[in-house]
């Protein structure tokens, strides 16, 4: 079946776990839509391949990057930073397709801010479920991982953070959508046509 290209850039936003990777996967698969390859500082995971699950590039390249103005947004995380770069965008929406990332509300509101100045729009879907559900999907993650002393205090910041960000997310006006996420793959392969047929 051929689709309509939209020209929108799609955020998603959501707490770890509650399923916004796997929305964005339902997506990417069915519809004209890419996820945006974001850049980082941090050094790549074992399996993790250059230019397909991020750039990885120096701090002094990033920092270069943030004076030339190359991100459309950019954040710090446990000290690495992280960004997707207007040359990202422009890459997909040059190919014909719709591009994709998933974002935390201050990122989304940095591409809202950048569609200003372009001549495309921004679709922002929030993704949500509970935080009973949400602490039983991170602590299901740690499943055979060897637990050492800074691994502990990083887990536990993460969950802490994870709880704020249910807290908080979702009350930021600046989404289009907002879904709850039930943990039916079918649910969500639905919401995502009936998004997809409105942007």
């Amino acid at each position: 079946m051929e689709y309509i290209i939209k020209k929108t850039i799609l955020t998603i936003t959501g707490p770890t776990g509650s399923g916004k990777t796997e929305f964005l996967k339902i997506l990417c698969e069915k519809y004209p839509i890419v996820k945006m390859v974001t850049t980082t500082t941090r050094p790549p995971r074992p399996g993790e391949v250059e230019g397909v699950d991020y750039y990885f590039v120096t701090e002094g390249q990033f920092l270069a990057a943030i004076a030339a103005n190359e991100f459309v947004e950019h954040v710090t995380y446990e000290g690495k930073y992280y960004g997707t770069s207007s040359l990202e965008c422009q890459r997909i929406i040059d190919s014909g397709k719709t591009p994709a990332v998933i974002l935390d509300p201050k990122g989304v509101s940095a591409f809202r801010r950048y569609r200003d100045h372009t001549a495309f729009d921004v679709c922002s879907v929030y993704i949500e479920a509970d935080p009973h559900t949400l602490m039983s999907r991170y602590l299901c993650r740690l499943v055979g991982e060897t637990i050492t002393e800074d691994l502990a205090k990083y887990h536990a910041r993460r969950m802490s953070s994870l709880l704020n960000e249910y807290d908080t997310w979702k009350s930021e006006t600046i989404y289009d959508f907002i879904e709850y996420n039930v943990g039916s793959i079918k649910d969500l392969r639905t919401r995502a046509e009936e998004i997809y047929n409105q942007i």
